[in-house]
Protein backbone atom coordinates (compact mmCIF):
# COMPACT_ATOMS: atom_id res chain seq x y z
CA UNK A 1 0.00 0.00 0.00
CA UNK A 2 2.85 2.23 0.90
CA UNK A 3 4.64 1.58 -2.41
CA UNK A 4 1.35 2.55 -4.30
CA UNK A 5 1.07 5.84 -3.32
CA UNK A 6 4.53 6.81 -2.88
CA UNK A 7 4.25 6.09 -7.23
CA UNK A 8 1.43 7.67 -7.05
CA UNK A 9 2.86 11.04 -5.61
CA UNK A 10 5.65 10.85 -8.35
CA UNK A 11 3.32 10.42 -10.95
CA UNK A 12 1.58 13.49 -10.21
CA UNK A 13 4.59 15.30 -9.46
CA UNK A 14 5.70 14.33 -12.99
CA UNK A 15 2.13 15.62 -14.33
CA UNK A 16 2.79 18.93 -12.24
CA UNK A 17 6.47 19.52 -13.43
CA UNK A 18 5.22 18.54 -17.35
CA UNK A 19 2.31 20.61 -16.85
CA UNK A 20 4.49 24.12 -15.68
CA UNK A 21 6.87 23.01 -18.35
CA UNK A 22 4.14 23.27 -21.33
CA UNK A 23 2.76 26.42 -19.74
CA UNK A 24 5.78 28.23 -19.96
CA UNK A 25 7.04 26.86 -23.43
CA UNK A 26 8.24 29.05 -26.03
CA UNK A 27 4.73 28.76 -28.06
CA UNK A 28 2.69 29.35 -25.03
CA UNK A 29 4.62 32.24 -24.33
CA UNK A 30 4.75 33.90 -27.37
CA UNK A 31 0.79 33.19 -27.43
CA UNK A 32 0.46 35.47 -24.47
CA UNK A 33 2.62 38.06 -25.49
CA UNK A 34 0.36 38.44 -28.41
CA UNK A 35 -2.56 38.80 -26.05
CA UNK A 36 -0.48 41.22 -23.80
CA UNK A 37 -0.10 42.99 -27.17
CA UNK A 38 -3.79 42.91 -28.09
CA UNK A 39 -4.91 44.54 -24.71
CA UNK A 40 -2.21 47.43 -24.95
CA UNK A 41 0.15 45.71 -22.44
CA UNK A 42 3.12 46.55 -24.82
CA UNK A 43 5.30 46.60 -21.29
CA UNK A 44 4.82 43.02 -20.18
CA UNK A 45 4.68 41.85 -24.01
CA UNK A 46 8.36 43.14 -24.38
CA UNK A 47 9.66 41.44 -21.19
CA UNK A 48 7.39 38.25 -22.58
CA UNK A 49 9.34 38.79 -25.92
CA UNK A 50 12.59 39.05 -23.99
CA UNK A 51 12.32 35.44 -22.31
CA UNK A 52 11.67 34.31 -25.71
CA UNK A 53 14.39 35.21 -27.12
CA UNK A 54 16.15 33.65 -23.90
CA UNK A 55 15.06 30.58 -24.31
CA UNK A 56 15.59 30.19 -28.44
CA UNK A 57 18.28 33.16 -28.96
CA UNK A 58 16.08 33.64 -32.56
CA UNK A 59 16.55 37.47 -33.04
CA UNK A 60 13.59 38.32 -33.85
CA UNK A 61 12.17 38.33 -30.67
CA UNK A 62 14.36 40.92 -30.34
CA UNK A 63 12.45 43.12 -32.99
CA UNK A 64 9.06 42.43 -31.18
CA UNK A 65 10.68 43.28 -27.88
CA UNK A 66 11.58 46.34 -29.86
CA UNK A 67 8.55 47.19 -31.48
CA UNK A 68 6.44 47.12 -28.54
CA UNK A 69 8.51 49.38 -26.64
CA UNK A 70 8.26 51.85 -29.57
CA UNK A 71 4.44 51.67 -29.02
CA UNK A 72 4.63 52.40 -25.47
CA UNK A 73 6.79 55.35 -26.36
CA UNK A 74 10.44 54.22 -24.41
CA UNK A 75 12.19 55.01 -27.52
CA UNK A 76 15.88 54.81 -26.33
CA UNK A 77 15.58 51.17 -24.89
CA UNK A 78 14.30 50.42 -28.21
CA UNK A 79 16.90 52.07 -29.93
CA UNK A 80 19.73 49.93 -27.38
CA UNK A 81 17.99 46.60 -28.32
CA UNK A 82 17.72 47.12 -31.89
CA UNK A 83 21.29 48.81 -32.43
CA UNK A 84 23.27 45.86 -32.24
CA UNK A 85 21.27 43.15 -34.88
CA UNK A 86 22.50 45.27 -37.94
CA UNK A 87 24.79 41.93 -38.41
CA UNK A 88 22.07 40.02 -38.36
CA UNK A 89 19.56 38.85 -41.14
CA UNK A 90 17.00 41.06 -39.98
CA UNK A 91 19.37 43.56 -40.86
CA UNK A 92 16.87 46.16 -42.89
CA UNK A 93 13.94 45.39 -40.47
CA UNK A 94 16.17 46.31 -37.26
CA UNK A 95 17.52 49.28 -38.85
CA UNK A 96 14.08 50.96 -40.02
CA UNK A 97 13.28 50.03 -35.99
CA UNK A 98 16.30 51.26 -34.66
CA UNK A 99 15.22 54.35 -36.78
CA UNK A 100 12.28 54.92 -35.97
CA UNK A 101 13.00 55.07 -31.99
CA UNK A 102 15.97 57.11 -32.62
CA UNK A 103 13.71 59.75 -34.44
CA UNK A 104 12.32 60.57 -30.94
CA UNK A 105 15.31 61.10 -29.30
CA UNK A 106 16.74 64.64 -28.40
CA UNK A 107 20.77 64.00 -29.67
CA UNK A 108 21.58 66.31 -32.31
CA UNK A 109 24.39 64.16 -33.81
CA UNK A 110 22.70 60.56 -35.19
CA UNK A 111 23.55 58.22 -37.82
CA UNK A 112 21.47 56.65 -40.41
CA UNK A 113 23.00 53.70 -42.10
CA UNK A 114 21.39 51.95 -45.40
CA UNK A 115 20.33 48.72 -44.96
CA UNK A 116 23.25 46.29 -46.69
CA UNK A 117 21.41 43.21 -46.96
CA UNK A 118 18.37 44.59 -48.48
CA UNK A 119 17.41 47.95 -50.22
CA UNK A 120 13.70 47.59 -49.97
CA UNK A 121 13.43 49.94 -47.13
CA UNK A 122 15.71 52.75 -48.39
CA UNK A 123 12.64 54.70 -49.34
CA UNK A 124 11.40 54.12 -45.89
CA UNK A 125 14.61 55.33 -44.54
CA UNK A 126 14.64 58.74 -46.56
CA UNK A 127 10.88 59.31 -45.43
CA UNK A 128 12.25 59.20 -41.81
CA UNK A 129 14.54 61.33 -42.19
CA UNK A 130 12.64 63.61 -44.28
CA UNK A 131 10.15 63.74 -41.81
CA UNK A 132 12.93 64.08 -38.62
CA UNK A 133 14.02 66.94 -40.55
CA UNK A 134 10.58 68.89 -40.26
CA UNK A 135 10.12 67.56 -36.91
CA UNK A 136 13.39 69.45 -35.82
CA UNK A 137 13.19 72.50 -37.96
CA UNK A 138 9.52 73.69 -36.32
CA UNK A 139 7.66 72.26 -39.32
CA UNK A 140 9.09 74.93 -41.58
CA UNK A 141 7.48 75.19 -45.05
CA UNK A 142 10.65 74.22 -46.99
CA UNK A 143 11.41 70.89 -44.70
CA UNK A 144 7.55 70.34 -44.24
CA UNK A 145 7.18 70.95 -47.95
CA UNK A 146 9.86 68.18 -48.82
CA UNK A 147 8.06 65.92 -46.44
CA UNK A 148 4.97 66.14 -48.02
CA UNK A 149 6.48 65.70 -51.91
CA UNK A 150 7.75 62.44 -51.17
CA UNK A 151 6.28 59.97 -53.00
CA UNK A 152 5.64 57.01 -50.21
CA UNK A 153 2.68 59.10 -48.97
CA UNK A 154 -0.43 57.82 -50.22
CA UNK A 155 -2.72 60.04 -51.27
CA UNK A 156 -5.15 60.38 -48.11
CA UNK A 157 -2.29 60.78 -45.98
CA UNK A 158 -1.17 63.36 -47.81
CA UNK A 159 -4.28 65.34 -47.98
CA UNK A 160 -4.53 65.11 -44.12
CA UNK A 161 -1.29 66.56 -43.36
CA UNK A 162 -1.51 68.92 -46.10
CA UNK A 163 -4.66 70.26 -44.47
CA UNK A 164 -3.53 70.29 -41.11
CA UNK A 165 -0.76 72.02 -41.85
CA UNK A 166 -2.45 74.70 -43.82
CA UNK A 167 -4.71 75.36 -40.58
CA UNK A 168 -1.63 76.45 -38.46
CA UNK A 169 -1.82 79.26 -37.29
CA UNK A 170 1.63 81.07 -35.84
CA UNK A 171 2.23 84.35 -34.74
CA UNK A 172 4.85 86.69 -34.62
CA UNK A 173 7.37 86.79 -31.17
CA UNK A 174 8.91 90.04 -32.53
CA UNK A 175 5.52 91.82 -33.55
CA UNK A 176 4.02 91.04 -29.98
CA UNK A 177 6.62 92.66 -28.44
CA UNK A 178 6.58 95.83 -30.98
CA UNK A 179 2.56 96.04 -29.77
CA UNK A 180 3.57 95.69 -25.94
CA UNK A 181 6.04 98.06 -26.20
CA UNK A 182 3.63 100.46 -28.03
CA UNK A 183 0.65 99.97 -25.98
CA UNK A 184 1.73 97.71 -22.63
CA UNK A 185 -0.94 94.31 -22.66
CA UNK A 186 -1.30 94.94 -26.82
CA UNK A 187 1.22 91.85 -27.32
CA UNK A 188 -0.65 89.73 -24.55
CA UNK A 189 -3.96 90.35 -26.36
CA UNK A 190 -2.34 89.53 -29.86
CA UNK A 191 -1.34 86.62 -28.43
CA UNK A 192 -4.93 85.62 -26.78
CA UNK A 193 -3.20 85.75 -23.33
CA UNK A 194 -6.22 88.12 -22.36
CA UNK A 195 -6.22 87.90 -18.66
CA UNK A 196 -2.26 88.78 -18.48
CA UNK A 197 -2.65 91.45 -21.48
CA UNK A 198 -5.37 93.66 -19.38
CA UNK A 199 -3.30 92.93 -15.86
CA UNK A 200 -0.21 94.63 -17.79
CA UNK A 201 -2.35 97.80 -18.99
CA UNK A 202 -3.42 98.13 -15.80
CA UNK A 203 0.20 97.85 -13.81
CA UNK A 204 2.49 99.35 -15.82
CA UNK A 205 -0.36 102.36 -16.09
CA UNK A 206 -0.65 102.57 -12.53
CA UNK A 207 2.89 102.52 -11.46
CA UNK A 208 3.58 105.28 -14.45
CA UNK A 209 0.63 107.45 -13.29
CA UNK A 210 1.91 107.26 -9.55
CA UNK A 211 5.54 107.96 -11.11
CA UNK A 212 4.24 111.23 -12.28
CA UNK A 213 1.96 112.00 -9.59
CA UNK A 214 4.49 111.93 -6.78
CA UNK A 215 7.16 113.77 -9.21
CA UNK A 216 4.69 116.75 -9.26
CA UNK A 217 4.39 116.56 -5.69
CA UNK A 218 7.81 117.04 -4.70
CA UNK A 219 8.35 113.71 -3.84
CA UNK A 220 11.25 112.74 -5.56
CA UNK A 221 12.29 109.81 -4.02
CA UNK A 222 9.38 107.69 -3.95
CA UNK A 223 8.96 109.18 -7.80
CA UNK A 224 12.13 107.59 -9.02
CA UNK A 225 10.78 104.21 -6.95
CA UNK A 226 7.69 103.96 -8.79
CA UNK A 227 9.01 104.97 -11.72
CA UNK A 228 11.74 102.35 -11.48
CA UNK A 229 9.00 99.69 -10.67
CA UNK A 230 7.07 101.25 -13.81
CA UNK A 231 10.02 100.99 -16.13
CA UNK A 232 10.68 97.27 -14.73
CA UNK A 233 6.69 96.15 -15.32
CA UNK A 234 6.93 98.11 -18.63
CA UNK A 235 10.01 95.95 -19.53
CA UNK A 236 8.57 92.67 -18.51
CA UNK A 237 5.24 93.20 -20.37
CA UNK A 238 7.09 93.53 -23.51
CA UNK A 239 9.05 90.95 -22.60
CA UNK A 240 6.50 88.63 -21.62
CA UNK A 241 4.68 89.25 -24.79
CA UNK A 242 7.27 87.57 -26.82
CA UNK A 243 7.60 85.05 -24.98
CA UNK A 244 4.05 84.29 -24.67
CA UNK A 245 3.92 84.71 -28.57
CA UNK A 246 7.43 82.24 -29.03
CA UNK A 247 5.67 79.38 -26.15
CA UNK A 248 2.27 79.96 -28.41
CA UNK A 249 3.79 78.93 -31.39
CA UNK A 250 5.93 76.21 -29.86
CA UNK A 251 2.42 74.66 -28.66
CA UNK A 252 1.11 74.69 -31.95
CA UNK A 253 3.40 72.86 -33.44
CA UNK A 254 3.96 70.46 -30.73
CA UNK A 255 0.03 69.80 -31.17
CA UNK A 256 0.51 69.63 -34.91
CA UNK A 257 3.85 66.68 -34.68
CA UNK A 258 1.26 64.61 -32.21
CA UNK A 259 -1.05 64.32 -35.08
CA UNK A 260 1.47 63.98 -38.16
CA UNK A 261 2.96 61.26 -35.69
CA UNK A 262 -0.32 59.74 -35.47
CA UNK A 263 -0.96 59.41 -39.06
CA UNK A 264 2.47 58.06 -39.23
CA UNK A 265 1.64 55.37 -36.69
CA UNK A 266 -1.50 54.93 -38.42
CA UNK A 267 0.06 54.11 -41.94
CA UNK A 268 2.64 51.53 -39.81
CA UNK A 269 5.22 54.73 -40.58
CA UNK A 270 4.35 53.70 -44.79
CA UNK A 271 6.27 50.20 -44.98
CA UNK A 272 6.33 48.40 -47.50
CA UNK A 273 5.59 44.77 -47.57
CA UNK A 274 6.43 44.81 -43.73
CA UNK A 275 4.79 47.35 -41.35
CA UNK A 276 5.89 47.65 -37.99
CA UNK A 277 3.00 45.92 -36.87
CA UNK A 278 4.28 42.31 -37.72
CA UNK A 279 6.98 42.17 -35.11
CA UNK A 280 4.27 42.89 -32.64
CA UNK A 281 1.47 39.96 -34.07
Amino acid sequence: MRNRFFLLFLILLNYDSLSQSQLHSAENREKFASYLIAEGDYLRASEEYDKLFSLTSDTVYTLKSASSLIRLGNYRQAAEKTKTLYSEVYNAEANILHIIARLYLEEEQKVYPIPEANTEYAGNIELLKLYDKARRSGFNANETGALLSYPLFTQDARSDISAKYSGLRQISPAFAALLSALVPGSGKLYTGDYSDGVTALLTTSLFTYLTVINFKAGHDIRGYIFGAAALGFYAGNVYGSYAAARNRNLEVIYNFSLEIDGIFRANSYFLKGKALDIYAD
